[in-house]
């Protein structure tokens, strides 16, 4: 994402139970539209090359991981 020029901050375990990290973005009105399509497409195109779990199935991980 940084190489895409979008600072994203990852955020794992302890801070987060293990097995769901996640990836923090802010996105704020002072953001052009153009640059939150970009984004957009960069994390499209994260999750064609990194198997990313469907909302469904971290759900329902994080669910039985209490």
């Amino acid at each position: 994402m940084y190489d895409r020029g979008y600072y994203v901050q990852s955020v794992t375990f302890p801070a987060v139970p293990f097995r769901s990290a996640v990836l923090r973005i802010q996105v704020n009105a002072n953001h052009e539209p153009e640059a939150i399509d970009g984004l957009l497409e960069a994390i499209a195109d994260l999750k064609a090359c990194i198997t990313l779990p469907s909302a469904e199935e971290a759900a329902a991980y994080a669910a039985a991981n209490v």
